[in-house]
């Protein structure tokens, strides 16, 4: 099925993440999220000079505000 899917195989599928070696030096890091649609988003978070600083990934545990009860 792939590089991604033999980093997942390997370990059995354990939770963490799952790093496969791309070209140029551009890695590709995965992580399971459980047994859900297997589709969320994630951002990039930088500092002030462009340095990669963090990762955020929404996972929808939180409803939107339109659709909280009164």
């Amino acid at each position: 099925m792939g590089s991604l899917w033999d980093a997942f195989e390997k370990t059995g599928h354990a939770p963490g993440a799952h790093r496969v070696e791309g070209e140029a030096g551009h890695d590709l890091v995965a992580f399971s999220s459980g047994w859900g649609d297997g589709s969320y988003p994630t951002w990039v978070g930088r500092d002030a000079d462009g340095e990669i600083t963090c990762f955020v990934t929404d996972f929808f545990v939180v409803p939107p505000r339109e659709t909280e009860a009164a």
